[in-house]
Formats: structure tokens, C-alpha cells, sequence
């Protein structure tokens, strides 16, 4: 049997390429003349001689050798291949890694994320990093519960119940992937359904018209970033979605023509949405382009020129200013005057909300004709947001014309 300095001393012998040192059993140390050493075990199994390799000196010593060496020797005393055996065990380490919950996770987020907007990419990251990840993202998707689930689910909705909600939804939808990957057989998230009490949406309530002039006084003497004050004007102005605002990009913008062209990947309906620009809200575009500082985006992010306003600065914004309005109750503030005045169609209203025509070739044709019509809605909306006049007594002149 050898010993540890044995092991320590070995050498192939003056003249000869390699040298093989036995312990016991089959196992013995292989040296070459380049220094190399390793463990060695030769065995017989269903009647061929075969070989296995143990590890190398002096990482794997002599004592590890020999647990390793006797553990094979126990699976070819049970017929078993310690090669294949060893292979089997790589392979299961490998696909274990691989179908933890965050690789599983970033490969549907990888797969989403280009057809999504900067703002879902964004807020699904960081619940994915700093919610998901922490809890369970190393654990094999196999082994996850509904009980894990419900566990980090629940301790979420104490502070934030709607976020707790969401981090289900998505983990829903990453077991959803795992299972049509026939990575997963089970969808625990799914179990938990209604688990969670979400409290009743606050609807976004309009602004009074004769509120109007006192939110434009606020807006003129917040002492934030002149973006931020030009995005809530624009906000007013155009009617759209604070996401499909804060993401704007420049060539999306046609200051010669006036008009600003959303595509299809950033709006909610995913149908390209065409915005006629009113003269204010042209000339606030106008005022934003030096603001962008050669940034692709209208509203650049603070700390990062090639990402666009964080989602939360107009909400900030307003809750500084102490608004009894939300920046999507700007939507329906405009909605709701206009209707209100009389003086255009529904329809018109609707399209400039960008609440899709179900019938495609319809909507096609809706968007071409109320173009014109858009526009001069949109002046008229920019014009009595600058002064604005009794709703009710427009009515009365245009019933009365």
C-alpha cells in the first residue's frame, strides 16, 4: 500500500515515460514526466477491463483516493459503470442549473422583453432581481410549492398587496413557459389564485375645466426639472398614456408636419397611434429638444441619457404639488371636457384616446378620416386649456348654430 510520502516522492523512473504506483484493489497512482500525477482504477466489468479516473494529486490526496476509489468499487460490485455513473451525475448537475427558477426565468424574460415597452422591461426586472431572485431564483423549478409561492407572496402584500399580486401573475406565467418547455409538470402560482386580497382600484378622477387654470398655476411654479413640468403639460395636451409620453423617442417626432407617430410596440392596443400636434404642444416639443441633450429619447432619464424617464417621476411630481389628479386623470380630464362641450364627435374623442376600432378595416379607414378632425380637436382642447371658457354655454352656442 502507498503512502503519503510515497505519493509525494513519485516519479517515473530514468528512461521511462510513466510509471504506475498500486495501493490496493485496482487503484494506483499514474505519473508521467511532466509532473502530472493521478489516481487511477482499473476494474472489470461484464467482462471487459476498463479504467476510471479518480482525480489529480495532490488536489484529490491519498485518503480522498482511496473514499473514491472504494465507492466505485461498490457500484461495479452492483454491475454498475463508475464512468457512466460519474457522466450521469454531470448531466443532472447541468440540467439542475439549468432549470433552477432564474434560468428559467431570464429565458422567458429574454424571449418577452423585445416585443415589450421600456416600461414593462423595466418594472419586470426589478421584481424578477430584487423580489423572485432572493426568495427562490437558485432553487430547481421542480421543487418549488404553491406553499413557497403563497410564502413570498404574503409577506409582500403586507406593505403592497397590488405588487404582491403582480410578482404571482409573473411567476404564473414563468411556471406557464416552464411547462411548455417540459422543464416544469406543475404550476404552483396558479394554486394560489385569489390568495391575495388586492384592494379595490382607485379610478383616475378628472380635474374639474374650472380646475384647469389653477393645475397649469401649480405646474408653472413647481421648482422640478423643466422636462418633467413640460412632460405634465404634454401629458394635458395630447391625450396619451404616461408611458407612451415618458418613452418617446425623437424620430418618432415630425416637428415640420406636427405630427408625433407612437408605434405599435408601445401602445397598450398594440395599433400604431398618430397624435396631430397642437401649436403649444409643438412648441413644448420644441423647448424639450435642447433638454434632451442628443439623447434618442424626448424625455431622458436623469442619470442615464439611453434610457427614458423613470415612471415614477410624474407621479412624484404631482404628489409634490399636492394635485388632487394622478397623470392618467389627465386623460380623462381631456375626455371629459370634450364631451361635455358638444362641439365633436365620439368617435373623434375615442380615436384621440386611442380606444381601438375592433373592426381592422374600419379602424384603417377611421384613422385616415378623423385625422383633420383630431387636429383641430386638439387645437381647440390646447386653446381652452390656455383660457378656459364655460363647457356648457359652448354646447348651448353650437345646439343654438
Amino acid at each position: 500500500m502507498l503512502t503519503e510520502k510515497a505519493v509525494k516522492a513519485a516519479r517515473p523512473k530514468p528512461g521511462n515515460k510513466y510509471r504506475k504506483l498500486s495501493d490496493q484493489h485496482g487503484l494506483y497512482l499514474f505519473c508521467t514526466t511532466d509532473g502530472t500525477r493521478s489516481w487511477r482504477f482499473d476494474y472489470r466489468l461484464h467482462g471487459e477491463r476498463r479504467t476510471f479516473a479518480l482525480g489529480h494529486y495532490p488536489q484529490v490526496g491519498l485518503a480522498e483516493a482511496r473514499r473514491r476509489h472504494q465507492a466505485a468499487r461498490d457500484l461495479v460490485a452492483l454491475g454498475k459503470s463508475p464512468v457512466l455513473v460519474k457522466r450521469q451525475a454531470r448531466a443532472n448537475a447541468r440540467l439542475g442549473a439549468a432549470n433552477t427558477v432564474k434560468a428559467i426565468a431570464e429565458s422567458w424574460y429574454s424571449e418577452l422583453a423585445p416585443h415589450k415597452s421600456e416600461v414593462w422591461r423595466a418594472q419586470t426586472r426589478s421584481w424578477l432581481n430584487n423580489r423572485i431572485y432572493p426568495a427562490m431564483g437558485s432553487s430547481p423549478i421542480q421543487d418549488v410549492t404553491a406553499a413557497d409561492v403563497l410564502d413570498l407572496c404574503k409577506g409582500i402584500a403586507k406593505s403592497h398587496a397590488r405588487t404582491a399580486e403582480c410578482i404571482r401573475l409573473v411567476l404564473a406565467r414563468v411556471f406557464g413557459y416552464a411547462i411548455r418547455n417540459l422543464r416544469a409538470e406543475h404550476n404552483p402560482a396558479r394554486e394560489i389564485q385569489g390568495a391575495i386580497v388586492v384592494p379595490a382600484p382607485v379610478h383616475h378622477k378628472p380635474i374639474a375645466a374650472s380646475d384647469i387654470p389653477s393645475f397649469l398655476e401649480k405646474l408653472d411654479g413647481y421648482p422640478g426639472r423643466p422636462a418633467t413640468k413640460l412632460a405634465a403639460n404634454l401629458l394635458l395636451l395630447t391625450m396619451v398614456r404616461k408611458s407612451e409620453l415618458i418613452e418617446a423617442e425623437w424620430d418618432e417626432v415630425d416637428l415640420e408636419a406636427g405630427l408625433w407617430t407612437i408605434p405599435a410596440a408601445r401602445m397598450k392596443r398594440r395599433e400604431p397611434h398618430i397624435v396631430p400636434l397642437s401649436c403649444q404642444a409643438l412648441d413644448a416639443f420644441k423647448q424639450l429638444k435642447p433638454l434632451a441633450s442628443g439623447s434618442k429619447y424626448v424625455f431622458p432619464n436623469l442619470g442615464r441619457l439611453d434610457k427614458p424617464m423613470s415612471p415614477s417621476t410624474l407621479n412624484l411630481a404631482f404628489e409634490r404639488m399636492k394635485l388632487k389628479v394622478s397623470p392618467h386623470g389627465l386623460r380623462a380630464t381631456a375626455s371629459t371636457v370634450l364631451n361635455e362641450s358638444g362641439a365633436f364627435r365620439t368617435d373623434v374623442i375615442e380615436r384621440a384616446l386611442s380606444h381601438i376600432e375592433r373592426n381592422r378595416v374600419r379602424a384603417s379607414y377611421n384613422r385616415a378620416e378623423y385625422l383633420e378632425e383630431r387636429r383641430a380637436m386638439l387645437q381647440w382642447w390646447a386653446d381652452f386649456c390656455d383660457k378656459p371658457v364655460n363647457v356648457v354655454a359652448v354646447r348651448a352656442s353650437r345646439k343654438a348654430g
